[in-house]
């Protein structure tokens, strides 16, 4: 069985998500749930990353049962009503297997919580405990989140039952890390070739700190630049270390 690469930076959840993966037998015998997460990370670090990831270890490990075409449900709410009730559609929709959706449904809440009084948030509430008996929620707040954003994710705690919430906090992201992320992007999506010297570490570092990057959508744009500059004439591109030089030194953006 193929192990599924761990996102780059995202330590705590991994950590959590492989908590859940050793007690997958126990989960499957018992007949209970694994929980639901509330991951603080800032869009544009990963969001989607994280819940491609902890779905396809819950499947691989068999963590909890998946009834949809899709393992995974993303969904970024604007606070309306209209997208709610859309919404809610689509993850009745997705239920092809079951009467319910049975898989992992991600959240962004972050612009929920303004309306925290309102109708729709109401709306909210009341269908969430009949999706957590089915799938497993992720929750996305920023990595400070706001009063208003840290008492909506306590209601929500406290309808699901806190003691079924699993918090993690992802950490701000180091240079070192978001070059990390580069060169799993170039390797892992891309399926470029990187010399294997110990310089070519230190230069994708530098290579962020030129090109100001500062979270993971901009590692993946500079792993994309840096992809059109290998070697594409073998089998499996090769990006040699002199070209990362050289893209150091026109400060490639």
């Amino acid at each position: 069985m193929n192990q599924i690469p761990a996102p780059i930076g995202m330590e705590p959840l991994v950590d959590a998500v492989q908590q859940c993966c050793f007690r997958a037998q126990q989960y499957h015998r018992l007949g209970i749930q694994p929980g639901h997460f509330i991951l603080t990370l800032d869009e544009g670090n990963g969001r989607t990353t994280a819940a491609n990831y902890l779905s396809r270890a819950f499947a691989q490990a068999g963590v909890r049962s998946f009834g949809g075409l899709d393992l995974m449900l993303e969904y970024q709410l604007d606070g309306s009503m209209d997208q709610l009730c859309q919404t809610l559609r689509s993850i009745r929709a997705s239920a092809v297997y079951t009467n319910e959706y049975e898989g992992v449904i991600a959240w962004d809440i972050t612009v929920l919580a303004a309306h925290f009084g309102e109708e729709q948030t109401r709306l909210f509430f009341r269908e969430l405990p009949s999706m957590a008996a089915h799938a497993t929620l992720l929750f996305f707040l920023p990595s400070a989140p706001n009063r208003s954003q840290l008492l909506l994710m306590e209601k929500i705690s406290a309808l699901l039952d806190p003691n079924q919430m699993h918090w993690v906090r992802i950490p701000p992201y180091s240079e070192q890390t978001l070059a990390g992320i580069t060169r799993q992007t170039l390797i892992d999506q891309l399926n470029i070739r990187l010399e294997d010297l110990p310089e070519t570490d230190a230069i994708l570092q530098k290579l962020v700190h030129q090109t100001g990057t500062r979270n993971a959508r901009q590692a993946v744009r500079l792993a994309c630049t840096l992809a059109q500059q290998a070697d594409f004439s073998e089998f499996i591109p090769l990006l040699k270390l002199k070209t990362l030089y050289s893209s150091l030194k026109k400060e490639v953006r």
